[in-house]
């Protein structure tokens, strides 16, 4: 695990740990989390809990909970998560 950050339903930070994560970050687990959640209800009837995003040498997985976001960065060389 490289980075952590909780964030409120509305994006903005509560908690955090190691590096400073962009501003986008934000923009992005609402986004991800929202349009997972609308495939998920159409495609299997379910909600979805957690969402993995692999990129390059990294992964983000942003955990849904219910009265916030949790995203965590892994870089490359770290143990993969599975949603």
């Amino acid at each position: 695990m490289r980075d952590v950050v909780m964030l409120d339903r509305q994006g903005q930070p509560l908690r955090q740990t190691g590096n400073v994560l962009p501003e986008n970050i934000q923009l992005f687990a609402r986004f991800f989390t929202n349009t997972a959640g609308v495939l998920g209800k159409q495609m299997l009837g379910e909600d979805i809990q957690d969402v993995t995003i692999r990129y390059g040498g990294h992964e983000m997985v942003i955990h849904n909970l219910p009265e916030h976001f949790v995203v965590v960065l892994m870089g490359e060389g770290q143990p993969s998560l599975q949603a």
